[in-house]
């Protein structure tokens, strides 16, 4: 069977109602991550059109005219700096900055910059400075979606704590926010509000899919802490025994 190719993907999403055909859609990656699927169909309808693709090619400075208008982009390639030129302008395609922690603390504040990276380490933001010498407005700058994430080995809990059931504490055992936030939310109070951008989600066995779950993350190498009595779960936390204790026993 013809590997569906991308582009008759998006016919039978354009087909679909609202909201689904018009937030978004979810790429099959067929064994690949849906975004790793999704370059591969960019790249093949590149390749169809003959629209050559620059690998090692840093983009170092925009280009102008005597008009001031973007016409060209100055590049360090593994020749030397070119420069290249745009037939019908220049089309500045980035995925933001969340790498760049000193733009994070700039746009979004101290807290912020301090988020757990969920991409790549290379969102550095430089196509967004490659515009300020040119005056470009920078709106929004303070808005972004982030989630919940364990830096070490990307492991994502979201499903966890947005099954409905538990409490959300630091690492001294204290409830901090409220658990009806969406995961969003609680990936920004856990900044805003934790010296150490940590928080436990704390679960028990009441949840059906909570052995499933530890062991789906035991199994990432991810932390998890396992406990037959809160007294147990509190010493392995290293929390403060008579707080956690008081707030188990209220919840």
């Amino acid at each position: 069977m013809a590997e569906e190719s991308y582009w008759s993907q998006i016919q039978k999403i354009k087909r679909k109602p609202r909201p689904i055909g018009y937030r978004m859609h979810n790429v099959d990656g067929q064994g690949l991550t849906g975004g790793g699927r999704l370059v591969r169909y960019l790249i093949s309808a590149c390749e169809q059109r003959n629209i050559p693709i620059l690998f090692n090619t840093k983009a170092i400075e925009l280009l102008n005219d005597n008009k001031f208008r973007v016409v060209g982009v100055k590049c360090v390639t593994d020749d030397g700096v070119k420069e290249f030129f745009g037939t019908r302008g220049v089309v500045i395609a980035t995925g933001g900055f969340s790498a760049n922690r000193e733009l994070l603390c700039r746009y979004m504040g101290g807290p912020l910059s301090r988020l757990a990276l969920r991409g790549s380490p290379y969102t550095m933001g430089e196509n967004i400075e490659l515009t300020r010498p040119l005056g470009a407005q920078f709106v929004h700058m303070d808005q972004f979606h982030c989630g919940p994430i364990v830096e070490e080995t990307h492991a994502n809990p979201n499903f966890v704590i947005d099954a409905g059931l538990g409490i959300d504490v630091d690492v001294r055992g204290k409830r901090f926010m409220d658990e009806v936030f969406t995961y969003t939310q609680k990936s920004f109070a856990t900044a805003q509000l934790t010296p150490e951008n940590l928080a436990y989600h704390v679960i028990d066995s009441h949840w059906e899919l909570s052995a499933k779950a530890a062991k789906k993350f035991i199994d990432m190498k991810t932390k998890v802490l396992v406990a037959d009595t809160v007294e147990e779960l509190v010493q392995k936390m290293g929390a403060d025994q008579k707080q956690f204790t008081a707030l188990i026993n209220e919840f």
